[in-house]
């Protein structure tokens, strides 16, 4: 997909018109268990906001990663998780209904926002 001029995944052509809006974000790569705010190999760690608010999902949806969505993005106190499908040819998995569950039930309590991503070992 082309984002600006770019040649990147479609999720983060998603983190980048969140960007341009304001917000922070990554592509959470549940494939490889990675955060990215661009295309690989980069890789990132959550600021600690962000980060405490994913592991108590994480905890909540059983320990699992499994079914979080393409993109975690945060703008001062507000949070966004968004996924994106392929037309006809792609559906919400059960993984992801679960996800939601946890989060919707377990989305309170995260200290306000002040780190950017931070850059990691891969």
């Amino acid at each position: 997909m082309d984002f600006n001029g770019k040649r990147v995944f479609a999720e983060l052509a998603t983190l980048g018109v969140l960007q341009e809006e304001g917000w922070d974000g990554v592509w959470v790569d549940t494939f490889r268990r990675k955060f990215r705010p661009s295309m690989p190999p980069e890789c990132c760690e959550l600021p600690l906001h962000a980060q405490e608010l994913y592991d108590r999902i994480r905890r909540a949806n059983g320990g699992k990663p499994s079914g979080c969505f393409d993109v975690f993005a945060w703008k001062g106190g507000d949070y966004l998780f968004v996924e994106s499908k392929l037309k006809s040819k792609d559906i919400v998995q059960r993984t992801q209904k679960a996800w939601v569950e946890a989060a919707w039930t377990n989305s309170s309590g995260t200290s306000a926002p002040n780190n950017d991503p931070k850059p990691s070992s891969a």
